[in-house]
């Protein structure tokens, strides 16, 4: 099974740029602790 992170790294490959979002700061803190790269930036929003 692909997980999440795998596909981030499939988008990456192939993307300028990519915005995380999330409303849980938490979150994007355990995103950004995986993801090393200058073209992903991450985002709090609440999407509701």
């Amino acid at each position: 099974m692909v997980t999440q992170l795998e596909n981030i790294a499939s988008f990456i490959g192939i993307s300028l740029g990519i915005i995380g979002l999330d409303f849980s700061e938490e979150m994007l803190n355990k995103a950004k602790e995986k993801i090393h790269d200058k073209r992903v930036t991450f985002k709090k929003a609440d999407l509701n």
